[in-house]
């Protein structure tokens, strides 16, 4: 089902629906900054099984996670170091996902072990969209938000596209228009010594290292 909606002032009904279905192990497409996300049920290992299966992505490829503000991401990390804290604050919400160590004993307790890595790290980012924050604020835990569209495929801008690709394996599809064009989000691991920029995305990555060299300089 293809349900219009405002990405800038979203219908509370709209959206308390599509957290009921995402509740329920059901698979939502919304839009967020960058493109349309499938979600899931980190907690939810049929769900995220699904939505594997029908972007015919590998699982052991982990998806990122989307969460409503900073305090809800700091809440799945086992550690929250500097780097994390200036990148945070200045490119969330926004396209910039941090790689982090998992907090597996608190706030990832119980999370699928298809979102971690092979050393334990997840993906997370804040999306700078009112529809994809107001969702997560809705269901109150973070959200699969990997792109909603068939792996190795272009990017998942246009509804309508995304109804014939996924629509029979989703129960629910956010329809805010065409999206802009916009690269996906910039990927930094930091759960290695040192941060690392994984993917060129969004944002200039001279920003994120004068962010990063800030740090150094003592400027936290």
């Amino acid at each position: 089902m293809r349900i219009k909606i405002d990405p800038d002032q979203p219908e509370p009904g709209l959206l308390a629906r599509a957290a009921q279905i995402l509740r329920e192990g059901g698979l939502v497409v919304f839009p967020t900054d960058t493109l349309y996300g499938l979600g899931a049920d980190p907690f939810n290992s049929q769900a995220v099984a699904r939505a594997a299966q029908i972007k015919g992505r590998d699982a052991a490829d982990p998806f990122p996670l989307l969460a409503a503000d900073e305090k809800q991401a700091r809440g799945l990390c086992a550690d929250w170091p500097s780097a994390a804290q200036r990148l945070a604050r200045r490119f969330w919400p926004g396209a910039l996902t941090l790689v982090l160590s998992a907090d597996l004993s608190g706030g990832c307790a119980g999370i699928d072990p298809r979102l971690l890595n092979q050393r334990g790290c997840i993906a997370l980012r804040v999306p700078a969209n009112a529809a994809a924050r107001g969702l997560i604020k809705l269901l109150g835990r973070p959200l699969v938000g990997t792109s909603a569209n068939l792996s190795g495929n272009a990017g998942a801008l246009d509804p309508q596209l995304i109804e014939r690709e996924l629509g029979a394996g989703v129960e629910l599809i956010l329809d805010a228009g065409v999206l802009p064009s916009n690269p996906g989000s910039s990927v930094v691991a930091l759960c290695n010594p040192s941060p690392k920029i994984l993917r060129n995305g969004a944002i200039d990555p001279s920003l994120i290292t004068d962010a990063l060299r800030e740090i150094q300089d003592g400027a936290i």
